[in-house]
């Protein structure tokens, strides 16, 4: 039978190859509970010094509880980080667990960056009286720095922006880029 075959023609050193790890980085888009899951599998076959890329859903307590060891070191970005060092980011932080009594989430932070930097541009010399009017200010504006990095603005109008990049070092996440 040619089943039989292939079998006794397997060597030894083929049942369990050692994998082949040609890259530096592997990018998980997933959530903490699935990554918990996934990352311990790595060292399990025997693949280290791969660094583990992810998305903003990592940014949970839960995936540095369930997965420990095997996260250290990976990197993701975020849109804000309330542990950040960026100007007025320490205030803000402040006044919404004072009004909210919790923690402000990327969206209040993008929302509060929003307003400013509305108010900042209307504020500005000349007023504004029409969208086309807001639209070339903020095109020229020459950046703002907000709870959530340096915003500003390409000529087609679309916003650039520097995510933030965070690592997770022991049991706490470390900025390691700020996005300003």
């Amino acid at each position: 039978m040619r089943w039989e075959n292939e079998i006794e023609e397997k060597h030894p050193s083929e049942e369990n190859p050692a994998p082949i790890v040609d890259f530096d980085a592997i990018f998980i888009p997933d959530n903490p509970q699935n990554v918990a899951q996934i990352a311990p599998q790595f060292p399990f076959y025997n693949i280290f010094g791969v660094r583990l890329l992810g998305t903003r859903l990592w940014q949970s307590t839960e995936l540095i509880e369930e997965a420990r060891d095997y996260v250290k070191g990976a990197i993701f970005p975020v849109s804000f980080f309330a542990e950040g060092e960026s100007d007025g980011l320490e205030e803000f932080v402040a006044l919404y667990r004072d009004n909210y009594q919790s923690e402000p989430t990327d969206l209040a932070a993008n929302g509060y960056d929003t307003m400013r930097l509305i108010k900042a541009v209307l504020n500005e010399g000349d007023g504004v009286h029409t969208r086309r009017g807001l639209q070339r200010r903020l095109i020229h504006y020459d950046g703002f720095d907000g709870v959530t990095g340096r915003i500003s603005f390409d000529e087609q109008g679309e916003v650039e922006k520097k995510p933030i990049l965070l690592t997770i070092s022991g049991r706490r996440f470390r900025v390691i880029s700020s996005g300003q």
